[in-house]
């Protein structure tokens, strides 16, 4: 893995590229003192965190990248392969090696999350804290009681894949974020993180193809993972994603939860002052218990 030259500029943040397994993976930092890295979830890329990485950057090295074939992998010729989660896991993994860092407080959103959740319990010495804003769901957490939820989500994504197969990109994105926020969104956003959603509308059905299969993960490996771990939900998000932070919590020995009011799946975007308050809130006592 080597470090390439600069790609471009974005605002204030000059973006930079490391290759992982083929992929060239760009990012952003800024601050110093321990790594704070940021995972984003689907449809989105490293410009979804500008305001994390200029909040978080007062006291920590903050980081955040695009996953592979996000903006602005889209300007390169980027080797795609299934969209699987357990690929964007490794690409974090080999993104963390390849820049030296360990023990770093790991932030994943959505689909980033579940990423997150993989690294943490695969390389748990990379990882010194774990913040899992709504991750993706793992169906095996699931029983029969939670048939309803998911076949509906299911219902939701297949649609998408058929509006996006006639041709209707956009169309595919406002009816994946009217399922996973739980109303139709997409005139709401700001311009700018309309443009992000849309600047990567072409990842969306690979994504939607291999949502669930996930490696499995098993009730035992979560018992035994010790990274302190902070579960965030919104307080109008769909079913779902609450009874799958819920599953996680029971699960996971060292894990608290919060909840952002007046907010839905979009947690950091629909709430950016409640979510970093939240994440530096538990951070600082994460730091204090273990000092």
């Amino acid at each position: 893995m080597q470090a390439a030259p600069d790609v471009l500029t974005v605002t204030d943040h000059t973006i930079q590229s490391i290759s992982v397994e083929g992929a060239s993976l760009a990012y952003i930092e800024q601050g110093s003192g321990t790594p704070v890295v940021f995972v984003h979830g689907a449809i989105t890329d490293l410009r979804i965190w500008f305001d994390q990485v200029a909040h978080f950057s007062d006291q920590y090295r903050a980081i955040a990248y695009s996953r592979r074939t996000h903006w602005p992998a889209q300007l390169k010729d980027v080797p795609e392969g299934p969209y699987l989660r357990s690929l964007h896991a490794n690409d974090l993994i080999g993104f963390l090696d390849g820049l030296s860092l360990k023990q770093v407080h790991l932030v994943g959103h959505s689909f980033g999350g579940s990423i997150a959740l993989l690294v943490a319990l695969e390389r748990p010495d990379l990882v010194a804290t774990l913040v899992l804003g709504e991750p993706s769901p793992f169906l095996g957490l699931f029983d029969d009681s939670d048939v309803g939820p998911l076949s509906k989500q299911r219902l939701g994504f297949d649609e998408a894949i058929l509006i996006a197969r006639g041709g209707n990109l956009e169309g595919a994105v406002r009816q994946y974020l009217k399922v996973i926020v739980g109303a139709d969104v997409l005139d709401q956003l700001s311009d700018a993180a309309r443009k992000i959603v849309l600047d990567n509308a072409s990842t969306l059905v690979p994504m939607l193809e291999h949502y669930y299969e996930s490696p499995a993960i098993s009730l035992d490996s979560l018992a035994k993972t010790k990274v302190p771990t902070l579960l965030i939900s919104g307080e109008f998000s769909p079913r779902l994603g609450l009874i799958s932070n819920g599953k996680l919590q029971n699960h996971l020995p060292n894990s608290t939860e919060a909840v952002l009011y007046s907010t839905s799946h979009g947690l950091h975007i629909e709430n950016p002052t409640g979510f970093d308050h939240v994440v530096l809130k538990f951070l600082a006592e994460t730091a204090a218990a273990l000092n």
